[in-house]
């Protein structure tokens, strides 16, 4: 103690230059000065009455050993639980207290590397405070870290039972700080994001009374960037995220949001030829967690809300690597509810590989995977699906297009879907094989799964073209007979009418000399009425040229 100082007729004390020395014998904690003025009513009462109490300077340091225990434990002698007051509590008063300028420096070596910060400067302010149940005492708290990050606690509270309400907000917390708490239980880099909090509380502890709740709160996040450990880049940027309108309670697990946006995010997903998705990876915890009785738990969002997201998707498993960019991905999903029997409404745009357009919008029922949506595809580039092909064969170009709705309940695989089709501009190569056309059009598609059923009213193709090359390389080895497979549930199937027009057909035979040539082409025809039904008759009407010469 560097000095004190007493003034009996101010009834005040003041101690300056305090200072407690760790084993090691750095500071563990002290202060500049600590003033307190007794009021004059503390003479003529049993209770004290403290006029002010003022703390400037107070500076701590708190360790936790690689056990997580504080270093200072040995000081902390645990002691009987004290007995119950019979009586009400003293009516102690303390009409203003103010912490100024405080400091505590925090270090945990239980985390690999240890984690350290410095909280400070910190202040608090209490005014009329009374150890009275029904007094109202007011405080203020507030503080900032080494980094910047800025907290506050504002409010009132009673003292029996034990309540409070008030706000309370976090400011520019820098999540790459907090590496050392998660990442030995997670493979995920924070490469960089801060986050906000603000709310407003209630709080109350008393006997056969606990609540703790938040209202009106807000949360923000901000330029998000994640990787997988041990993997150079990113594998998902958020540039905004907002959440709006939290009422929670927190005993009995009830969550409701109003509104969640996420804004300009960026999404880089890849399936490695072992099948792991590096998503996955990374949201999976590298310790599972010991199950734990689950209790009821209840979340509401109504709205979220998804803008101006892309998606890089690379997929490893196929013969060759299919390479995806999905863009302008805007998403809105509202009365979205923890509870599987209810539906939530979604809508949902999206740019395909720079060109093509997939809309979708409905109900549906996320956890119970079933709902039903209007679907919309125009001119989705079929050529970059192409290493799914391999390595039977090339998909070199297409442009598919799809309107209709789709019914859905996984869980029973069942499936439906009402709509119209089409692909232009179809070409694939199968060995020694070739298949192109203009234009595919189906209309009047009903799918269903159950009964399975496929019902189509018209098709029409436009300049079809196959060629055939038959090489004069030996006959490869019979392959052993495989097993016959289980005979496949019946499929009930019709198409109304079949036309096409403008089709070609070239075989070319090389295993012969002179070569074998023959070609068919102005392939005109149409079916009508085309069943799976055994007893059902078709008619059938087609023409074609034979080497460009009628027949």
């Amino acid at each position: 103690m560097a000095r004190v100082r007493v003034n009996p007729f101010a009834l005040s004390v003041t101690l300056d230059g305090f200072r407690v020395k760790d084993k090691d014998g750095s500071a563990l904690l002290g202060w500049d000065r600590l003033y307190v003025n007794l009021g004059t009513a503390t003479l003529f009462r049993l209770a004290p009455v403290f006029q002010e109490i003022r703390l400037e300077g107070f500076h701590a340091r708190v360790v936790l050993d690689r056990e997580g225990n504080p270093t200072f434990q040995d000081l902390l002698v645990a002691s009987p639980e004290p007995a119950k007051p019979s009586g009400p509590l003293p009516d102690l008063r303390i009409h203003k207290l103010t912490v100024v300028g405080a400091r505590v420096e925090f270090m945990d070596r239980s985390t690999t590397p240890a984690f350290t910060t410095v909280l400070g400067p910190l202040s608090l302010d209490l005014d009329s405070f009374r150890l009275k149940p029904d007094n109202n005492n007011p405080y203020a708290f507030t503080g900032r870290t080494e980094r910047g990050e800025t907290f506050g606690w504002r409010g009132h509270f009673f003292v029996e039972p034990l309540r409070s309400q008030g706000s309370f907000f976090v400011g520019g917390l820098h999540l790459p700080k907090y590496a050392p708490y998660y990442r030995d239980k997670m493979a995920i880099e924070l490469l960089s994001g801060t986050l906000g909090v603000k709310a407003d509380y209630e709080f109350q502890w008393g006997e056969g009374s606990h609540a703790v709740r938040l209202h009106k709160g807000e949360a923000g996040l901000d330029n998000l960037s994640l990787g997988e450990t041990g993997v150079s880049g990113s594998a998902v940027d958020l540039a905004e995220v907002r959440l709006k309108g939290l009422e929670a309670d927190l005993l009995e697990s009830r969550i409701h949001v109003a509104s969640l946006a996420v804004r300009d995010s960026r999404l880089k997903v890849e399936r490695n030829a072992a099948g792991s998705i590096n998503l996955m990876r990374m949201a999976t915890p590298r310790v599972p967690a010991k199950p734990e009785k689950a209790e009821p738990f209840t979340f509401d969002l109504d709205e979220l809300r998804v803008e101006n997201q892309a998606v890089a998707f690379r997929d490893l498993v196929p013969g060759r690597p299919v390479d995806l960019a999905l863009d302008q991905l805007a998403l809105t999903v509202k009365k979205f509810s923890m509870d599987p029997a209810k539906r939530c409404d979604v809508d949902l745009d999206l740019r395909w590989n720079g060109r093509g357009r997939i809309h979708a919008a409905g109900s549906a029922a996320p956890l119970k995977s079933e709902g039903s949506l209007e679907l919309k595809v125009e001119d989705l580039d079929l050529a970059p699906l192409d290493g799914y092909a391999a390595p039977d064969a090339t998909l070199a170009a297409g442009r598919l297009g799809l309107s209709g709705r789709t019914d859905f309940d996984l869980p029973a695989a069942k499936y439906a879907f009402r709509g119209q089709a089409r692909v232009d501009g179809f070409k694939a190569v199968a060995g020694n094989a070739e298949v192109a056309w203009e234009a595919l059009r189906v209309a009047g598609i009903k799918a269903a799964s159950s009964p399975m059923a496929v019902s189509l009213a018209s098709v029409d193709w436009d300049r079809p073209a196959f060629r055939f090359v038959r090489t004069a390389a030996p006959p490869a080895a019979p392959a052993p007979p495989a097993e016959k497979p289980a005979p496949a549930a019946p499929v009930k199937a019709e198409i109304g009418a079949f036309r096409f027009k403008g089709g070609s057909f070239t075989f070319l035979d090389r295993s012969l000399q002179p070569v074998v040539a023959l070609s068919l082409d102005h392939i005109d025809g149409q079916v009508g009425r085309l069943s799976s039904d055994p007893g059902s008759r078709a008619s059938m009407e087609l023409k074609a040229l034979v080497d460009g010469a009628a027949p």
